[in-house]
């Protein structure tokens, strides 16, 4: 879905916030299918 919806998978910035399991996940994915590991900004936070 990524590649479909994003040309240009290592230009943008992405931002991931929200459970760590799903950051890191996420973190993951974009890697896998090619994003600059220096344009993800993460940041993980616990629940109530």
């Amino acid at each position: 879905m990524i590649k479909r919806h994003v040309p240009d998978i290592k230009a943008p910035k992405y931002y991931l916030a929200g459970p760590e399991g799903m950051v890191t996940a996420m973190r993951a994915l974009l890697v896998e299918v090619g994003a600059n590991e220096d344009n993800i900004r993460t940041e993980e936070f616990e629940g109530y």
